[in-house]
């Protein structure tokens, strides 16, 4: 790094502090503004958004190990979720829009009965608006005071202080710009960071070591270009159950979360559905591939590192010429502080909303937005230190991934069949989280299968809150009526209705548009892959069905 590297990254920090400044007024004229920018976005920002939200500074390393470990196949570990997006795209976005709620945690409270939705409520609030959320802010600060302090060679107490100053910063235009500055940051971090990884991977595959796409085609063992992998019990746990049966942040059955969030901000159904089939696209075919070309190449530049994960940054040391150093340390920043800002916002609204406002129904919305920004703050700073307790960012994402096991068939039915009620979320959150930690605690050596404990939590909870949901007293009938007249749900709702229904024949159209774009979005993956291995006839015969099944999509009016 050099004064032009640092000019750069200085740059990048003027920038989202005006962005931050420019929408200060603008966010803190009322609550809808601050959490849902007033539903005014167009989907293309939202989209843009989300896609930015999901790259943290951990997302290419971990794909750089995946890539070195298990080649491209190693990547299905969560392509798979693909088709739970797709899911979410086209059965979910346009309900969660016609719900107008400010939360996800609020749409409890509009589909349950008025007691129980309060517990639900403010025990989610808490169980992911703030101990989910704090660790996930801490595993990716983690991630990036590995980064920074490899890069720029500091010791613990000078990475320490960089870290407080990021969150700081990041805090401060949150605090200030509500979710309309975070989705506008986010659109600018987009840009910043797949370019950035774009021009590493150019630089690191034009390097005479690979000798370009033929150096890497030639160079690389063939097994590590199979896109399929072996079949085995966690392919199939995978492919056949994670997407659909487990909650996960960004890729919750249904959708959910700050996902949900982006949702809220468009200025229609539609564009809620758009808008999330851009992130789809985005998130799981196109970004990955300069991250994946820059992985297969560094296989032939460092053949012996044991530390896969680190081969990325080293790649940055070795491969891009000063300036160019900067734009991509500016791009790890941005898609730190869109993570991050994304998950202040988010756990802030949880905490304002669905937990002080709950506890304090006379509390003034101005009041709320003042405390909504202090817990900004304090969310930051703690999850700093946590990370300084968090040793393997591996294990906490095996936590976060068997702990939502089971969930994610209540979030699903829950759109689509009246007889779910809050005890069902509830025992569907709770017990995963006893059998799960039971295991850890009394057989630890079961946790190294996760197959066998992720098959198991799910039998386990869905025998759990299908029990509880026969014993437990249906949400009572106005409150599914007033549910129904908001959101126009399709599924088992026919009791609730006083208009006729229309929904077999919706949700065929919505069925045949899941099918495309699944198929239009693997074709696509497959078609740039194919691409980068040299063989171009396939990749446009791949190429060209995928870009007219898409086309019909983004023009189709839902």
């Amino acid at each position: 790094m050099n004064v032009v590297d640092y000019a750069v990254v200085v740059g990048y920090f003027v920038v989202v502090v005006l962005v931050g400044l420019y929408f200060r007024r603008r966010a803190q004229r009322s609550l809808k503004q601050y959490f849902t920018a007033g539903r005014q976005l167009s989907w293309w920002l939202a989209g843009l958004s989300m896609v930015a939200t999901t790259f943290a500074a951990d997302t290419p390393l971990a794909v750089t190990e995946l890539v070195r470990q298990k080649g491209l196949s190693g990547n299905w570990l969560w392509w798979n979720m693909l088709i739970g997006g797709m899911l979410t795209t086209f059965f979910f976005a346009p309900l969660w829009h016609k719900a107008q709620v400010l939360t996800d945690v609020e749409f409890l409270r509009l589909r349950y009965a008025a007691k129980p939705a309060k517990i639900l409520s403010v025990f989610k609030s808490i169980h992911y608006g703030f101990i989910m959320n704090l660790l996930i802010l801490a595993w990716v600060n983690t991630a990036m005071m590995t980064l920074i302090q490899k890069l720029l060679n500091l010791n613990d107490e000078t990475t320490l202080i960089v870290m407080l100053f990021l969150l700081v910063l990041t805090s401060l235009y949150t605090a200030l710009s509500g979710i309309i500055g975070v989705v506008f940051t986010d659109a600018i971090q987009f840009f910043i960071a797949f370019f950035s990884c774009v021009l590493l991977a150019f630089f690191i595959v034009a390097a005479p070591e690979v000798g370009g796409l033929q150096g890497l085609q030639q160079k690389v063992n063939g097994a590590v270009w199979a896109f399929f992998p072996e079949i085995d019990a966690t392919l199939i746990m995978f492919l056949g159950f994670q997407w659909w049966a487990s909650w996960y942040p960004g890729a919750e059955p249904g959708g959910g979360g700050y996902i949900a969030q982006r949702m809220f901000t468009t200025q229609s159904p539609e564009q809620a559905t758009k808008a999330t089939l851009l992130f789809q696209i985005l998130h799981y075919v196109v970004r990955p591939w300069p991250w994946i070309l820059t992985a297969v190449a560094t296989l032939i530049v460092y053949p012996h590192v044991v530390d896969h994960k680190q081969t990325y940054v080293m790649a940055m040391e070795d491969f891009l010429p000063w300036g160019f150093r900067g734009v991509l340390l500016a791009a790890f920043l941005a898609a730190y502080m869109s993570t991050i800002s994304t998950h202040l916002n988010w756990g802030s609204s949880y905490f304002v909303h669905d937990f002080l406002a709950l506890l304090f129904p006379a509390l003034k919305e101005k009041a709320q937005i003042r405390w909504a920004q202090g817990f900004t703050f304090v969310l930051a700073l703690l999850s700093l230190w946590v990370a300084t307790f968090i040793d393997s960012i591996a294990q906490a994402w095996q936590w976060l991934l068997l702990a939502g096991t089971g969930s994610g068939t209540v979030l699903l039915l829950r759109w689509y069949w009246w007889r779910i009620n809050a005890w069902s979320e509830l025992s569907a959150i709770f017990t995963p989280l006893l059998w799960v930690g039971a295991i850890a605690l009394f057989h630890p050596q079961w946790m190294k299968n996760i197959p066998l404990v992720f098959f198991s939590t799910l039998i386990i909870t869905s025998i759990a809150w299908i029990i509880t949901t026969f014993l437990t007293p249906p949400t009572p009938k106005e409150q599914l009526q007033r549910f129904v007249q908001r959101v126009q749900p399709w599924g088992w709702w026919k009791p609730f209705y006083n208009v006729p229904l229309h929904g077999k024949e919706i949700l065929l159209k919505r069925l045949k548009a899941f099918v495309i774009a699944v198929i239009s979005a693997y074709l696509l993956l497959f078609a740039i892959g194919k691409g980068f291995q040299g063989e171009m006839l396939l990749s446009i015969l791949l190429a060209v069905p995928a870009a007219v099944g898409l086309i019909h999509l983004f023009t189709k009016r839902f």
